[in-house]
């Protein structure tokens, strides 16, 4: 069985500030990416090759971004004109391990129980989380418009049911043949479309809190959690700052000799921290930020190339673009992008509904006709073979 890696990449509204394009995968974990680790554990599975599909347009320096950060891996990325196009085109033998970087498991990514599973019969497996304590089984009554019982459900652990009230799917692994039934963002909707139309099912229960890095809050605490709890591979490249055991710092990083650490705080390349300011941990300094004089950031991630202005105060936020700095203005803070896509990002919508993406409607007619041309041979065969038998 072959294994291909198929992440969703998103540009959340905190990291729509700012000339350059921004998104989850390239938020700064310790001395890496976002990205860095979710491959790490991605090849660890089994993964050998890995796609990433913007729900952005895509620009050229976002393309380098990525592949450079993604190193040695085979990382292809698909422009939004491919999407349908390059799941058509696969190989039906593989397997798919869908993941939705928007939803991160706390506990870091985990792919060995999902892996085990489909392992087990080859199908689909989708790995949910919720809001809510889920009992192993689950009581519904619906109602109609006028209160009265229209059924009730009775819903047991590892059923499979197209609604799931506050449902996530951090991730799943398919099957490329299952995979054309309908892919789409978010994965809970894929595991709705499946169970709609019979495909069978299974699922996991998250064994990690799930952190929705769609939101800011979350993005700081995940990303200070990462500084705070740091790996030897989320300082690989840096080096302890003199007098002070938890701050780490780039080599070509450039620090005035009265900035002001405290806790945990990583430095990475080119970034430039100005003269009295002071940093509170646990915060992350991005590639090529800058800290202006006197200012103070504290529990907070400065995504790269972003400015923090002289004076100005960051606490608990992410900081894309230019901060506190005077005449910073749409044109210049805010960068518009020429077209953000639907989470349904294989999906075509049509008055108000999605369908099937080209390629899937494609896929199906060529199977009619395979079929078509199938029934056809085998009653030819049968009249041919008739007197003989």
């Amino acid at each position: 069985m072959t294994l291909k890696g198929i992440i969703h990449d998103f540009q959340p509204r905190s990291l729509r500030d700012g000339v350059e394009t921004h998104s989850v995968l390239m938020l700064p974990f310790g001395a890496r990416y976002f990205l860095n680790p979710l491959l790490d554990a991605m090849a660890d599975a089994g993964c050998e090759r890995f796609v990433v599909i913007p729900a952005f347009d895509p620009d050229i320096a976002y393309i380098e971004r990525l592949t450079a950060a993604a190193g040695n891996r085979e990382l292809s990325i698909i422009t939004p004109d491919e999407r349908g196009e390059f799941l058509f085109n696969g190989e039906t033998s593989e397997s798919l391990l869908f993941v939705d970087p928007r939803l991160y498991p706390e506990d870091g990514y985990d792919f060995r129980p999902i892996m085990a599973t489909h392992e087990e019969d080859l199908g689909a497996v989708f790995v949910t989380g919720s809001g809510r304590d889920i009992e192993e089984k689950d009581e519904r009554v619906l109602l109609d418009s006028s209160g009265n019982v229209r059924k009730v459900q009775r819903v047991f652990d590892r059923m499979s049911w197209a609604q799931g009230d506050g449902m996530v799917v951090p991730f799943c692994v398919v099957p490329h043949m299952v995979a054309l039934h309908g892919p789409g963002f978010p994965l809970s909707a894929m595991r709705a479309r499946f169970a709609s139309r019979g495909v069978p099912i299974r699922d996991l229960r998250s064994a990690s809190p799930v952190a929705h890095l769609n939101r800011g809050e979350d993005m700081v605490r995940s990303a200070s959690a990462k500084v705070a709890a740091r790996s030897r591979e989320d300082v690989a490249g840096l080096s302890r700052y003199p007098d002070y055991d938890d701050v780490w710092v780039a080599a070509t990083a450039s620090i005035a000799g009265s900035v002001r650490f405290v806790g945990e705080v990583i430095v990475n390349q080119d970034a430039l921290i100005a003269d009295e300011a002071t940093i509170i941990g646990p915060t992350v300094i991005g590639q090529g930020a800058e800290i202006g004089q006197d200012a103070t950031v504290a529990q907070s991630v400065v995504m790269d190339r972003a400015v923090v202005a002289p004076g100005s105060s960051v606490h608990q936020s992410v900081v894309v673009g230019r901060f506190g700095v005077a005449g910073a203005g749409e044109g210049d803070a805010r960068r518009k992008p020429s077209a953000v896509y639907s989470d349904e990002s294989f999906q075509v919508v049509e008055d108000g509904r999605a369908t099937d993406s080209a390629a899937a409607r494609r896929w199906r007619r060529t199977m009619a006709i395979k079929r078509a041309i199938d029934v056809t041979a085998a009653g030819l065969g049968l009249l041919v073979l008739t007197p003989l038998m």
